[in-house]
């Protein structure tokens, strides 16, 4: 290969890498920040808010792990709309609560599906320290009466209980994805991804999911130019 050869390939090897990082860098929180500046102030002071409200929670949480939760949570704060989560509490209670064969939608601040909801409650009662602990949604993911499905909502809607769901996610999953040990940015990539598209799947599959760009529309939709994982890390990271 003569020298003009080996110069074309590595500048384009470079420029690859360098569009590479670029694109990381692009798809997280400040980019999104920059075109939706409205949206991430509010977001921003109902994360400020939440955190003042979760030190207050009687699970005497530190100020480190109420920074891990809201940073994953934090994509879902720029989506929440208290008009929104309104109409969403009033289509779950047309529809989950009367027993129809249905997901339910997201409500709440952190955007909770009740299924989602019913799967963190399943995964507690087969914990004695996780019944213990959060005693308070230690309903086995009850849904067959409309009681039960009712009060779900109820409980999501909730500011004690909606932190409680959230906190016990996390206990869940960082068991199950063996995160003890795990780098803090590998910790909020892994955990956000899980509670972005579903924490029954391996840790394998979310280390796949987590390089794909899904927010804010979900994956598979060509508007969801930013990166979930990354715009919590950003979150976090952030001074």
């Amino acid at each position: 290969m003569n020298f003009a050869k080996k110069t074309f390939f590595v500048i384009l090897s470079f420029c690859t890498l360098f569009l590479s990082f670029s694109q990381t860098a692009l798809n997280g929180l400040y980019s999104y920040a920059a075109e939706n500046p409205k949206v991430f102030e509010k977001a921003q002071k109902l994360s400020d808010e939440l955190k003042s409200q979760m030190k207050d929670f009687e699970f005497s949480k530190s100020d480190s792990q109420i920074k891990l939760a809201v940073s994953i949570v934090f994509p879902e704060l720029m989506r929440y709309s208290q008009f929104e989560d309104e109409l969403e509490t009033l289509a779950n209670k047309l529809a989950y609560n009367a027993g129809m064969e249905a997901e339910g939608c997201s409500i709440g601040h952190f955007q909770i599906k009740p299924i989602f909801a019913e799967a963190i409650e399943i995964e507690i009662s087969k914990n004695s320290e996780l019944k213990l602990k959060y005693a308070m949604i230690d309903f086995k993911g009850e849904r067959k009466s409309y009681g039960a499905r009712s009060a779900r909502i109820r409980r999501l809607r909730t500011r004690k209980t909606e932190f409680a769901y959230l906190f016990a996610f996390i206990d869940i999953c960082t068991k199950k994805f063996s995160l003890e040990k795990a780098p803090v940015e590998t910790k909020i990539k892994i955990l956000a991804t899980a509670y972005n598209a579903g924490f029954h799947k391996t840790r394998s599959q979310i280390e796949k999911l987590m390089k794909y760009n899904s927010y804010p529309n979900g994956f598979d939709n060509e508007n969801s130019n930013w990166n979930y994982a990354q715009i919590a890390a950003d979150f976090y990271a952030r001074k």
